[in-house]
């Protein structure tokens, strides 16, 4: 593959939904300057959108006593670059759905690890960098898009066994 083959590839992704993208336009501004009135209603607006962050931030890694049961409560207790940080990996998982078989991997499992990381990113390095560690966690999901366009190609091109083989090096 060539890299306007590769540029071809990213292009054709499909588009986030109407919901993402007005929260992506809320953040345009950056982070700090974001309505918070207005994302918590934008995500209420999509129930799938408010179930899925609900669902992300109710894990045993974020050590939650009580369950957080409203987007309002979460947007507060995560602040702004968290929940982009979510919203970016549920539009992520639900627009893309791959063969993973070049990682060995199911989709679930994919999505699994991308949460993980991210929170550990979100919670190592905010005990360093507040600020960076939330600018550093959209684009840890991103780097997960790559992956998943890599797992295409290879399977396009057939080259999963060869690509297993070099993982095991």
């Amino acid at each position: 593959m060539n890299f306007q083959e590769l540029v071809n590839t990213i292009e054709s992704l499909p588009p986030l939904s109407d919901s993402t993208l007005l929260i992506q336009k809320l953040y345009s501004n950056g982070a700090h300057n974001v309505n918070i009135v207005r994302l918590t209603k934008i995500i209420e607006s999509d129930v799938l959108l408010s179930a899925n962050i609900l669902r992300m931030i109710n894990v045993p890694a974020y050590g939650f006593y009580r369950q957080i049961t409203s987007v309002a409560q979460a947007v507060t207790l995560f602040g702004t670059q968290t929940i982009f940080a979510l919203v970016v990996s549920y539009a992520m998982h639900e627009k893309l759905v791959a063969n993973l078989r070049p990682y060995g991997i199911t989709n679930d499992k994919f999505n699994d690890i991308c949460h993980l990381q991210s929170t550990l990113l979100t919670q190592w390095y905010a005990k360093i960098d507040l600020k960076r560690a939330q600018f550093l966690a959209p684009l840890a999901l991103l780097m997960e898009v790559g992956k998943l366009v890599l797992a295409k190609v290879i399977t396009q091109e057939g080259k999963i066994k060869e690509f297993k083989d070099g993982l095991l090096k």
